[in-house]
Parts: structure tokens; C-alpha cells; sequence
């Protein structure tokens, strides 16, 4: 056992010793499948393919087998077995070999095809059986070229930056599953599956302003319940320079930016540059070789970080996920304006912990609404991010906010300057902020050019499970009062100052 996994350690170090060890293992057992199942072919493709490739697909058939067959190209197990490796190498690696082993070897791993498939020759068949094998090695090979070239062709799709939203497996999906989701149900099925669903992530539907389960029409409106008055007391509502949860959730991370790479962790190990996650960015806008002259503001993140370290606070950043389970609005978590949002499209992958922890760039890649505010000591950014089955992300302040487009607009993003007096092309995220000598609640009161929200004011919606970031200043007085991994619930003391 000791030298297995000393053997393990050295190829997780080296990537090309992992590379050329899954290579020989992968002639090995290529042979060997060969051997075991006789050479009989698994599949049939119902078009002859050009030479190199039909080589390569009847590997280690007899030529009698392939001479046969005029019209179709027969398939050995050892290539089925390379299309299964090729496919699902990334879920290989991940479950057995760390991030920098591109192909990982065979550990833990198996293909299970019918035995029926693999005609050996202790099996005596009829003329029916051998009727069935035929029909199945057709179906087999229909299937293996269908699917091939449809993901070949999706693969190739999203290579092109003017469509890859628009082809992306998981916005589809959400958009499906929206579209069920906002179909009226019967009064009868709405007990069933309301009741249902209640059961299993254990609703308390007794705080819920509406506990009828018949009275909500779609699973939408279920799914985006409200909640009765004083069912989630907020935490000291007239302080200014304290903060409550603006949902029912779990911690994921929280922490204090790192001011030199001015970076937030936003899942455990998974580090996300301010830029990157704030304005879409990617790439450095000082850097020649990647150029990003589309999207501007990138700059203000530098002088923004400057202030606040000439105020001698500090950045703090938490994120929040909502199961299933949890009430779906969200709320303002302080006294704060909104000067100025972003909507940045993107993907929507899935945000629940035990998908993040395994993929990287899940949140700067994922479609977010962010916003942009100062509240009583400084800067504050909120941003709520969107996930598989979440393709719709509404905010109460703001109704030209449409998420999940089918056809989104290069460069995918857009701006809107909730300040007054200011015109877009003058305005940015930060403006306001940089501009501004003095932060206390009689200033935010006192200047009517913004959007204020009120401390535990309601200020949009999940129609799904999903993730708020708070990105916020404070003093180094001012003490998180929230750990990793601890379930909040909306109005749940957040932050507060010693």
C-alpha cells in the first residue's frame, strides 16, 4: 500500500509521468478487452467512414468481419472503450488524480455494457438471437454516431464568442425548466406537489404569509413565497454601521480581500480577481497582449482599493448560497444606495458547494446581477448570481433587469446609472464613491440623487436556489459575526462593530 501511494504521489507532481503511465495502461487493457470479447464487433455505423478512421473503429476486428460488411462500418469494443475513456476523462481525473493530471490512470473505474452486446462463443444463438444482435449492434451504432456528432458539433460551437451563450447546455436548460415552472397547475395537483415538496426539504409553511398551497397558482409563485411580517426579526434595524443576512442561507467563505492581488475567495481555495468577478473582465486592461478596450472601468478598481486603504479600513467579502429549502427573496442587509448595475452574462452553472468545490471560475463565470452603493462606512457591492434551473433573476427596484436572454449581446453585459444627474457614458460603478469625502447615514439621508434601500428592505428574487455576494468597506473595528458553513436565516446579525 505504501508503494501504491508513493506511486500516486510522484505522478500527481509530474503531469508527464501521468501521462505516459495512463498511456501504457490504456494499451494494456485496449489488448485485453480485445482478447476477452473475440473480436466481435459491439456496433454497427450505418455509413462506411474514409480509411483512417474505419481502421481505427474496427481496431482488432477480423477482416472477415469487416469484409462483409459493404454498406456498414462494424465497431470493436477497444474503440467503444476509447470513446468512454475520451468522454469522461475529466470525471476521472477529477475523482482520482488532482487537477494537474490532464488524463488520469484507471483507478476505480468500469464500463458496464449488456452482455448480450458481446457475442462470445460458449453462448449458442438462434436465427432470432442472431436477429437481435444485428438489431442491436444498428441501434448501438446509430446512437454512437448521433451522439458523437451532435457533441462534436456542440464542442465546436462554443469555441465562437458571438454565440456561446446562445448554444449553452445549461441556460437551456433553465430556460426549460422555467417555462415548466410558470405553468399553471390544477388546485388539486397544487397540494400534491407543493405538499410534497414541502415534506421533503422540510417547509415550516406555518411563517409564510400565504399557506394555502392552492392559492399559488404556478411553482414559480410557490417557489418565491413570501413571508408573514416579524416571521424574520431584523437585526438592530436602526443601526447604520451593523449588517444583517439579506437571506436565508448558508456561508460558503468570508474574509478580507486581499488588497496586493485584490482577490476574494469566493469558495474555499477558488480565488477570483475584484475586476474579474465585479466587471466580467478577463484579463487585465494594462496587459498589451490581452486587450479589452470593449469593456471600460476596470481602472476605478485600483483607485477604489486605494481609498479605502487611505481611510485605513478594509475590504470584507462573504457569500451566501440558498438551497432549495430556503425563503428565495432577498433583502437590503443594511442602509445603502444603489448607484449604478452591471448585468454580466454569463453560464449558469450549478452553485451548490459540492459542485464548486470540484470546478474552478464557477462564480466569474456564472450570469450575476451586480450592484453598486456606498453605505455608512464606505463602499458596498452586492451581487446575486445566477445557477442551473436559476435563469431568472428579478429586482424589485429595477424591471428592465431581463436574465437568461436566449440570444444575449456581445460584449454581454449591461450598465445602468441609477444616479440622477448623471448620464451613463459620465457615470460608472465607482464614481460616486470616489468622489465622495464623508460616509455616514446623515449623507445617505440628506442626497436624494440615488436609489436608498432601507436596512431589511425587499430588494428582488431567485425563481431557484442561488448565491448573494456582499462585497463591503468597514472599519478594522468592525467584526464579522458569521463563520464558514453556518446557516443564517434573513435578518440574522451579519456584521457589528467592537
Amino acid at each position: 500500500m505504501t508503494v501504491l501511494r508513493n506511486l500516486k504521489r510522484s505522478i500527481q507532481k509530474d503531469r508527464h509521468i501521468g501521462q505516459l503511465f495512463t498511456a501504457l495502461l490504456s494499451g494494456i487493457f485496449i489488448n485485453l478487452l480485445s482478447y476477452v470479447f473475440k473480436s466481435q464487433p459491439v456496433a454497427m455505423i450505418p455509413f462506411k467512414p474514409f480509411h483512417i478512421f474505419a481502421s481505427i473503429t474496427s481496431y482488432n476486428l477480423d477482416k472477415d468481419v469487416i469484409q462483409n460488411e459493404t454498406e456498414r462500418q462494424p465497431i470493436s469494443a477497444a474503440f467503444l472503450f476509447i470513446l468512454a475513456f475520451l468522454s469522461f476523462r475529466s470525471a476521472i481525473r477529477k475523482i482520482c488524480f488532482e487537477k494537474t493530471t490532464r488524463l488520469a490512470p484507471f483507478h476505480n473505474m468500469s464500463i458496464s455494457i449488456p452482455r448480450r452486446v458481446f457475442l462470445t462463443k460458449e453462448i449458442q444463438w438462434g436465427s432470432y438471437d442472431e436477429n437481435w444482435k444485428e438489431t442491436v449492434q444498428l441501434f448501438t451504432g446509430y446512437v454512437l454516431s448521433t451522439w458523437y456528432s451532435v457533441y462534436s458539433i456542440y464542442k465546436v460551437l462554443k469555441k465562437y464568442n458571438s454565440i456561446k451563450y446562445v448554444v449553452s447546455i445549461t441556460r437551456v436548460i433553465s430556460r426549460m425548466t422555467g417555462f415548466c415552472c410558470s405553468l399553471y397547475l390544477p388546485v388539486f395537483m397544487r397540494y400534491i406537489v407543493y405538499g410534497a415538496y414541502a415534506k421533503f426539504y422540510q417547509i415550516d409553511m406555518s411563517e409564510v404569509e400565504d399557506p394555502d398551497f392552492g392559492n399559488y397558482e404556478t411553482f414559480t409563485k410557490f417557489f418565491t413565497r413570501r413571508l408573514k411580517a416579524g416571521a424574520r426579526p431584523i437585526f438592530e434595524p436602526e443601526n447604520e454601521l451593523s449588517m444583517c443576512s439579506p437571506c436565508d442561507g448558508k456561508v460558503l467563505t468570508c474574509g478580507v480581500v486581499n488588497s496586493q492581488y485584490s482577490t476574494v475567495d469566493c469558495v474555499k481555495g477558488r480565488s477570483y480577481r475584484l475586476y474579474e468577478f465585479m466587471l466580467g473582465v478577463q484579463g487585465d486592461d494594462q496587459d498589451q497582449k490581452q486587450p479589452t478596450e470593449e469593456i471600460p472601468n476596470n481602472t476605478q478598481i485600483a483607485s477604489m482599493i486605494e481609498k479605502v486603504k487611505q481611510r485605513g479600513n478594509q475590504l470584507y467579502w462573504m457569500v451566501i448560497y440558498l438551497s432549495p429549502a430556503d425563503y428565495h427573496r432577498f433583502h437590503s442587509p443594511c442602509l445603502h444606495t444603489a448607484d449604478y448595475r452591471r448585468h454580466v452574462v454569463g453560464y449558469l452553472s450549478p452553485v451548490k458547494p459540492s459542485h464548486v468545490n470540484k470546478h474552478k471560475d464557477v462564480f466569474k463565470n456564472n450570469e450575476r446581477v451586480n450592484i453598486f452603493g456606498r453605505w455608512a462606512q464606505g463602499f458596498y457591492f452586492e451581487s446575486a448570481v445566477g445557477a442551473t434551473n436559476v435563469g431568472s433573476i428579478k429586482m424589485d427596484f429595477d424591471e428592465e433587469v431581463m436574465t437568461n436572454m436566449t440570444c444575449p449581446q456581445y460584449p454581454y453585459y449591461e450598465d445602468k446609472s441609477y444616479l440622477k444627474s448623471a448620464t451613463l457614458d459620465k457615470s460608472g460603478p465607482f464614481n460616486k464613491y470616489l468622489t465622495q469625502q464623508e460616509f455616514s447615514k446623515k449623507t445617505l439621508e440628506a442626497d436624494s440623487d440615488f436609489l436608498r434601500m432601507e436596512k431589511g428592505e425587499m430588494t428582488g428574487r431567485f425563481e431557484m436556489g442561488s448565491t448573494i455576494v456582499l462585497i463591503f468597506e468597514a472599519d478594522k473595528n468592525t467584526e464579522l459575526a458569521i463563520k464558514e458553513g453556518q446557516k443564517l436565516n434573513l435578518g440574522d446579525k451579519l456584521v457589528t462593530r467592537q
